[in-house]
This record gives C-alpha cells, structure tokens and sequence, in this order.
C-alpha cells in the first residue's frame, strides 16, 4: 500500500492448524510510525436485531491484559464471553508482526485467558516452523483433490470451493455452519439443515477429503440426545429423532425463534443423514454401522424415519402422505418433494 508518507507491505495467513492470525507488515518513510489499533465494534446479533427489537443489547466490551497480551472481552447477555487477544512484535526496524486469536466460551467464561493462551504460545514458536506447517499442511491438501479438465473458468471456480473447504473446518473441531463458506457478513448464523449443511459438506466425499467430513458425524454422535429432544419438544415423539430448519452447534432448536414450527419439515434430518451415509460409502469403515456406540448413524436414521411412520396418513389416492398440518401448534411444510 503506497501512500503519500510512504509504503506499507504486508502479508498475512491464518494457520492451518492453529487457530492463530499473523499479519506481518514492513513499513517505509514517514509510514514507519503505523501501528495497530484494536477498534472494538457492538456485539449486535443481525438476525434478531430487528426480530426481536425489544431484547436487551449485549454488554459493552472491555480491554484487559492477560499477563503480556492484550484482550478484548465481549459478555453477551445470553450468558458466557467471546474474546480477542493480540500481540505485536518487532522483527526490526522496519518490520512487525501481529498476533491474533479468538475464542469463545458459552456458557462459562475463561474466553480471554483461552485466547491470550493461544497468542502466547505463537509468539514463543520460531516463525519460520510456524510458516513451514501452514505450508505443509495445504501442500498436502490440494493434491489430494487434483483435477484438471480443459475449462480455466470452471477449473478456477473449483479450486476456489476446495480453498474455502480447507479453510472451513476440520475433523476435531467446529462443524461448519453458513459462515463457514459465505464468508460475509449475514442474517443466517447458526447450522441450517434445510439443504444448507447438506450441499456445504457435499464436496468431501468425491473431492478425497472424508477427514473434513467427520466434523459433521462427529457433531451427529455426541448429541444424539439432542435430536431426540428435538423429536420430543416438536412432535411430542419417546422413539425419534430430528431438527427444525436451524439448530445451535448442539443440535437444539432453542425457543423454536429461529425457524418458526410452520417451517419444520422432517426430511431434513433424514436428509443430513444421506451424507453420514456417505461418509461410510466412500470410506467402507464397516464400523460406522456396526459401532452404535460410537457412531449415531443407524440410531438417528431409525429415529428420523420414525417421524414418517407416526405422521403419514393414507390419502384418498392411497398413496402415504405428510398431513399438512399435524396440529394447531405444529404446521408441516409438504410439498412434491416429501410425499
């Protein structure tokens, strides 16, 4: 960046396994004197703001120092803290380095010391072996989707997926939610299961990257209960399981506020299925169907179907359908799709 004081250059990476931001910058002429600011915007949530205009706000932030690093603290009202940590370093006279991490903690707190942890500990580890396992592991990714084919446009837009792919999640960690592709800002936080999730982790099965796919079956194996909760709380089903349209990263469906009861439809848990499935077609671990107590599949694609048998009706045609309406608290939407 050329300005009329001089330059700034900069680079930046997240890693690809720690959950570490550097942003590395060199500057020039009276440019020498920039420094980072930590600009603390509202914790405002987009989709409720206007829903719900009567909630309280969330608390203001605060700055705090964790032993050397300096933290942001953002308290939500719904219980629990969000944190931002940073440091900057001087390499020389002309470059510097700043680190950031996040973390969040919910229901507890412990998020800023979490975060300046995490700062902490990157600062300590040489540089270059930081840059050299980033490297390392999206060396070792893009190979194992290589496709070429004679269309630069549609290659390009490929390649484009597999990056945010990569970046989206991993195995051990959060399942990826809209955000995790969209990358903007937007009114559809949370997991969305009406094809959302769905078509977000279609790319790992053909693409050879399964181990990015267990971040969405094992997010399905700890919270079984959850999802007969759900089956409990909206259909008032002991022998199911399901979603709403939108849950939490637990599977909840909360107050139900998020995604109205006329839009819940019982295919799109099945349907989340259809890719648990996947993930054992494409990697043949027989242990996916044999282990029920490790892995939910067969439990929860019993409980899902389970819905259809209590809720189908035989029309005048014959044929089962899903009732339009299963009562007057509980609207279904069923159309060509689902009958």
């Amino acid at each position: 960046v050329y300005t009329t004081e001089g330059a700034v250059k900069f680079r930046s990476f997240i890693h690809a396994k720690e959950l570490i931001l550097v942003i590395e910058i060199e500057c020039t002429g009276k440019e020498k004197d920039a420094v980072f600011k930590w600009l603390a915007g509202p914790a405002v949530d987009f989709r409720n703001v206007k829903r719900f205009p009567d909630d309280p706000p969330n608390p203001p932030s605060r700055n705090e120092i964790e032993g050397d690093i300096e933290v942001c603290v953002q308290p939500r009202v719904a219980g629990g803290e969000f944190a931002s940590a940073w440091k900057e370093v001087a390499v020389d006279k002309k470059t510097r380095r700043l680190y950031l991490s996040i973390a969040d903690k919910f229901p507890a707190t412990g998020a800023a010391k979490e975060a300046a942890n995490t700062v902490r500990q990157a600062v300590k580890t040489d540089f270059g072996q930081l840059v050299q396992k980033h490297r390392q592991w999206w060396h070792g990714f893009y190979p194992k989707s290589f496709v070429s084919i004679p269309n630069t446009y549609a290659e390009s837009f490929y390649w484009a997926q597999m990056y945010k792919l990569g970046s989206a999640t991993r195995q051990d960690r959060m399942v990826m939610d809209l955000l995790g592709p969209w990358y903007r800002q937007t009114r559809w936080p949370r997991i969305w299961w009406n094809l959302n999730i769905q078509i977000a982790y279609a790319p790992v099965y053909t693409s050879n990257h399964l181990e990015l796919g267990q971040s969405l079956t094992r997010m399905i194996d700890r919270n079984r209960d959850n999802f007969a909760r759900n089956a409990r709380d909206i259909y008032g089903l002991e022998d199911a399981a399901t979603v709403p349209h939108t849950t939490c990263y637990e599977g909840l469906r909360g107050d139900g506020s998020a995604a109205p009861d006329k839009y819940i439809n019982p295919a799109d848990f099945t349907w989340a299925l259809h890719n648990y499935c996947l993930q054992y077609r494409y990697s043949m671990d027989r242990s996916i169907i044999t282990d029920q107590e490790k892995h939910a599949f067969f439990p929860m694609l019993k409980g899902s179907v389970n819905i259809y048998l209590h809720l189908l009706q035989q029309g005048d045609d014959g044929r089962l359908h899903l009732p339009a309406l299963m009562s007057p608290e509980y609207a279904i939407v069923a159309d060509n799709n689902y009958n």
